[in-house]
């Protein structure tokens, strides 16, 4: 199998009014926290059964969600699994994107931003997939492929 990565930002926030922390200090002090919450929330589900496209569909033999500090910033990853002689089109890298972006607006990201995490200092925070401070400053959410992602980092 070969692994296809995508990334995007998260929103880190605290207390009862979301106000917002930055991922580099969320990722340095409440690291352990996170992905500890997110293992036992997700326990690395397949979400290939929600991907709509058909003839796509028969290319991916694996969707996962994940978090992952890089540059000690946290960011979500998703790996898409397809054969080891299949490569995918531009077309089928957006169509993969905008099924990324669909479920961390209203599926995947949604349930788990509504978990507290109790942080080893006693702050609650909550992680969510879609990062709307990008979306509604910018009128942009970006995902990237992993070429992309590391261009910019």
């Amino acid at each position: 199998m070969k692994e296809i990565n995508f990334y995007f930002p998260l929103s880190i926030v605290y207390d009862g009014d979301y106000n917002y922390i930055g991922n580099m200090f969320a990722a340095k002090h409440y690291q352990e926290e996170i992905l500890k919450k997110f293992d036992k929330f997700y326990c690395y589900e397949d979400m290939t059964e929600y991907f709509d496209d058909g003839e796509l569909k028969e290319k991916i033999h694996g969707i996962f969600w994940n978090i992952v500090v890089i540059k000690e910033e946290l960011v979500g990853k998703v790996v898409v699994l397809i054969d080891d002689n299949q490569n995918l089109s531009k077309d089928e890298i957006e169509e993969i994107k905008d099924f990324i972006e669909g479920q961390n607006s209203d599926g995947l990201g949604e349930g788990f931003e509504q978990k507290e995490i109790k942080t080893h200092d006693g702050e609650l925070i909550h992680v969510s997939f879609w990062d709307t401070d990008n979306y509604w400053a910018n009128g942009d959410y970006k995902i990237y492929t992993e070429e992309e992602f590391e261009r910019i980092n």
